[in-house]
């Protein structure tokens, strides 16, 4: 487990993310995020997307600003220093990980990742137990992690401010990893070939690049052309338009001379008509109103039947350029020192074992998930249960 000595979210580290299959690409490769596609994230490899910009999205600074918090409570929960590192696999330098933490002892070592979900996604994990998108994929991440740093445990604790801590120990499964060497593998051949992976249906609605982009030479001739033809037409838009609002206040001057009993004034070469337009149907009112009078109900169907032939067409665009910001700025955790309350009893919760959050398709020996309560908000300091109250039955092993 080769540790890489660079700081996260350097530039540095943004560069040597893009030269491997990363913990959080994983979940994407194998179907499991929600968030993004394997062709989205392959169109970002290759240069054809930006990714997205997510250093000023509310519930990124959020985690970032609460991860400290988490770190520290869950090394006061379970005695263990966690160093955030970044590792490479030993067995392929193409499979890396960056580590929220590394516990080691002489052999022992294990991985942590920190989670701080906003509240709705928290609620459904507690809801939605194994079939929760989101500890899917948070799930096989640690499982990636356990490969990248030949670690036999991760530690999986989602914290939110608030709310009680969900901790969640995730043993290495190996027919797992297998599958999922075999995706990344498979995906990073699409990525050096610049060959697209399969689009989902439903989900992959753009299409970064074409077959014609790669074999006519004229395409980025083409491309320079449309830009400056299209700002040449933005330019005499704005000339037309400034034209039209003079020659629209000059109109109204010539018509303010119009008596009001005269249709037609006619000077010097200027020639004004009064035109009057009768105003247009409201047609969905009018069908209201006789539903409503009449007492009927005009069919969808019989609307439908009366539609003009719709077209279709395509609307082209610039995109501005962006640049990504490498680095993202994290906010210091200090402690808030309140003043000391009645300790509340704190009521057990039980998570489901690890191995309910895969698909079942991709893991085998599934049981049955123990229920799970949602625990209620406090404001005491948070300190998270001991292990045994997270497992119907701690003493056994889990698998993930």
């Amino acid at each position: 487990m080769p540790v890489v000595d660079i700081v996260q979210r350097s530039e540095k580290w943004f560069a040597w993310r893009k030269e491997g299959i990363t913990a959080s690409m994983l979940p994407v490769i194998m179907g499991l995020s929600p968030y993004q596609t394997p062709y989205q994230l392959w169109a970002e490899l290759v240069g054809l997307k930006e990714p997205d910009d997510l250093s000023k999205n509310y519930h990124v600074q959020r985690g970032v600003e609460q991860e400290p918090e988490a770190r520290e409570a869950v090394e006061n929960e379970y005695g263990k220093p966690y160093m955030p590192v970044c590792v490479e696999a030993d067995h392929e330098h193409l499979f890396r990980a960056s580590l929220d933490g590394l516990y080691k002892l002489g052999s022992d070592k294990e991985v942590l990742e920190i989670k701080c979900p906003c509240e709705k996604i928290y609620n459904e994990i507690l809801a939605m137990k194994g079939q929760a998108p989101t500890f899917q994929m948070y799930a096989a991440q640690v499982q990636w992690q356990l490969n990248c740093s030949g670690a036999n445990t991760g530690r999986l604790y989602f914290y939110l401010r608030g709310k009680r801590p969900i901790s969640t120990l995730i043993r290495r499964n190996d027919s797992f990893i297998e599958k999922a060497e075999k995706a990344a593998i498979d995906f990073w051949k699409h990525v050096q070939s610049n060959h697209p992976p399969k689009m989902i249906e439903g989900r992959d609605k753009v299409v970064y690049d074409t077959p014609i982009s790669n074999q006519d030479n004229s395409w980025l001739e083409r491309v320079e052309q449309y830009k400056q033809k299209s700002a040449r037409h933005a330019e005499l838009v704005r000339q037309s338009d400034a034209v039209k609002a003079d020659l629209k206040q000059l109109e109204s001057y010539f018509t303010e001379q119009i008596p009001s009993d005269v249709q037609t004034f006619k000077k010097d070469g200027i020639r004004a008509t009064r035109v009057d337009k009768t105003g247009n149907v409201d047609y969905q009112s009018l069908l209201a109103e006789i539903e409503d009078t009449m007492n009927v109900v005009i069919p969808p169907e019989l609307i439908e039947k009366h539609r003009n032939k719709g077209s279709t067409y395509f609307r082209v665009t610039i995109q501005k350029e962006s640049s990504n910001q490498a680095d993202v700025p994290i906010e210091q955790y200090q402690p808030k020192v309140e003043a000391e309350q009645p300790k509340q009893e704190a009521t057990p919760l039980s998570v489901t074992p690890a191995e309910q959050f895969v698909p079942s398709s991709l893991l085998s020996g599934v049981e049955n998930p123990t229920e799970l309560e949602e625990a209620a908000p406090i404001t005491a300091p948070i300190k998270p249960l001991a292990p045994g109250n997270f497992f119907e039955k701690s003493a056994q092993n889990h698998y993930f």
